[in-house]
């Protein structure tokens, strides 16, 4: 009898030793669950190098190309351009290049917004070359539209402009300046 009871508490003792076994191993596969859902809500985001995008319109005539040296994506809605170089193509006649730190794309949005160190420059063979310098900067480049409301800096062929604000319509050489406007032109560069 003394054996049978021995025997009994042995199988007893073996099942609550497989039952706390079994819940241990259990909440172990919750956690590592848990940590493989949190793992892939990171793995989803993408990193590229030396991305470009190449913008056609409905025809498929090639109109800009923006190229950067580095991209990553913050959310599913936005994506960071860094080191960035938006330019039209000959095709386009547009004589611009815009250059800046960073660009944003965020979903739905027809425009990047560019952010630090934003230049935009003309190309033009002729001597009146115009620089735009600027923090920060809307651009719609199917558009041919860009517009700030920060402080901008203008150099137009050794001549300097500094106003509020500013849109420019790239494909008709037009510049309209919000507020605030200085400058001063040297009469020998009015021609």
């Amino acid at each position: 009898m003394i054996n049978l009871v021995k025997q009994n508490i042995n199988f007893v003792f073996l099942i609550i030793l497989s039952i706390s076994a079994w819940s241990l191993n259990k909440s172990f596969e919750t956690k590592e669950s848990i940590m493989i859902d949190e793992k892939s809500k990171i793995e989803n985001k993408f990193y590229l190098k030396s991305s470009k995008i190449i913008s056609t319109d409905r025809s498929g005539i090639h109109l800009f190309t923006m190229d950067a040296k580095y991209a990553e994506q913050e959310s599913t809605n936005i994506i960071n351009f860094y080191d960035v170089k938006i330019s039209y193509s000959p095709q386009s006649k547009i004589s611009w290049i815009i250059t800046s730190d960073k660009a944003i794309k965020i979903a739905n949005e027809d425009f990047f917004l560019l952010e630090g160190n934003v230049k935009a420059s003309t190309l033009k063979e002729s001597s009146q070359e115009t620089i735009v310098l600027t923090d920060q900067l809307e651009v719609d480049p199917q558009r041919y539209l860009i517009k700030t409301e920060k402080m901008v800096t203008i150099n137009i062929d050794g001549n300097n402009l500094s106003a509020e604000g500013m849109m420019a319509i790239l494909n008709e050489d037009r510049l309209e300046l919000k507020s605030k406007i200085k400058g001063k032109f040297l009469q020998k560069n009015i021609q």
